[in-house]
C-alpha cells in the first residue's frame, strides 16, 4: 500500500517537472489561437456593420460618377470600381488629344455644376522625374474627386484618369 502511494507521489513529481515545458509549449500556442480568433472576429463584425454601408456609398459614387461628363473628345479605355468597409473608388482612364488645362478647365466646370469644390493641384513625379504629370483634386462632404493627367510618362497609354472616392485620402475630411 505505501508502496502504490510512492509510485503515485513520483508519477504526479514527474508530471510537474514536466508541467513547465508543457506550460511554455501550450501557453504560447493558446494565446496565438486566441489572437487569430480575436482577429477574425473582428473582421467579420466589421464586414457584417460596415459592409452595407460600403456598398451602398459605392453605388452612389457610381450614381454620381455618371453624372459627370468626360471632355466629348475623349476616348474611355478602362473604368473599375472597388470598396473595401471604409474606403472606395470609382475610376475611368481616358485618351484624348487634349492638354492639360483643356482637361481641367472642363472638369471644372462639370464638378462644379454638380457642387464639387476644387480643393488643389500637386504635380506628379515619377521616381522623382517631372514628365509633366499634374493631380487636381476636389471635394464634396467627404468624397474626393481626383484628376489625374500621366504628362508625357513613358509606356502610360492613358491621357488622363477621373476618380471618385472616399476613405482613401485625406483632403475632404
Amino acid at each position: 500500500m505505501i508502496g502504490k502511494i510512492l509510485i503515485q507521489l513520483r508519477s504526479v513529481a514527474e508530471r510537474v517537472k514536466r508541467a513547465p515545458w508543457m506550460l511554455a509549449v501550450i501557453a504560447p500556442a493558446l494565446l496565438i489561437l486566441a489572437l487569430l480568433v480575436g482577429f477574425a472576429s473582428l473582421l467579420a463584425y466589421d464586414q457584417l456593420a460596415n459592409g452595407p454601408k460600403a456598398a451602398e456609398t459605392l453605388k452612389y459614387l457610381e450614381s454620381e460618377f455618371k453624372t459627370i461628363a468626360p471632355p466629348p473628345t475623349a476616348l474611355q479605355l478602362r473604368c473599375d470600381s472597388m470598396h473595401k468597409t471604409h474606403q472606395g473608388d470609382v475610376t475611368c482612364e481616358y485618351k484624348t488629344d487634349l492638354r492639360y488645362e483643356q482637361i481641367k478647365a472642363h472638369y471644372d466646370r462639370e464638378l462644379k455644376s454638380h457642387g464639387w469644390t476644387f480643393v488643389k493641384e500637386i504635380p506628379v513625379a515619377i521616381w522623382s522625374r517631372d514628365y509633366g504629370g499634374k493631380e487636381a483634386i476636389y471635394c464634396k462632404g467627404i468624397y474626393d474627386a481626383t484628376l489625374q493627367y500621366s504628362g508625357a510618362e513613358p509606356g502610360i497609354e492613358y491621357t488622363f484618369g477621373f476618380t471618385l472616392s472616399w476613405g482613401l485620402s485625406d483632403e475632404c475630411k
